[in-house]
Order: C-alpha cells, then sequence, then structure tokens
C-alpha cells in the first residue's frame, strides 16, 4: 500500500499488481530470451576460426649519398 503526503489530500490506496496472464507472459519472455542466448553461444562455439595469413611487406632500403 502507497500513501501520498497529505498535502495531495490523498488516501492510503493498495498498489495495482501484476495479474497472472501478465506475469505468466513475462516468464516466457524470459525463457525464450535465455535460450536464444545459449543458442548464439553455442554457434559461436561450433564456429573454427581459421588462422589468418602472415602478410610479408617488401621493404626497399634506401641509401643517401
Amino acid at each position: 500500500m502507497m500513501r501520498y503526503l497529505e498535502e495531495c489530500g490523498k488516501q492510503w490506496r493498495p498498489k495495482q499488481g501484476k495479474s497472472e496472464w501478465q506475469k505468466q507472459k513475462e516468464e516466457e519472455r524470459k525463457e525464450e530470451a535465455g535460450n536464444k542466448w545459449k543458442e548464439k553461444e553455442e554457434k559461436q562455439k561450433k564456429k573454427k576460426k581459421k588462422p589468418k595469413k602472415e602478410r610479408k611487406i617488401e621493404v626497399r632500403k634506401i641509401v643517401e649519398e
């Protein structure tokens, strides 16, 4: 229950909670999000990273005269 300041002139009023179906929907959304996150991690683990090719750079040395 919430109490408003007496300046407002309002009295005690019960705080409205969520209904059962709203709670159930939220739980389902959380579970789906968790499942998607797990699937993403599994896919990333399955992917094998290819080793990067080494780059060779030719360096020419200029001799000053």
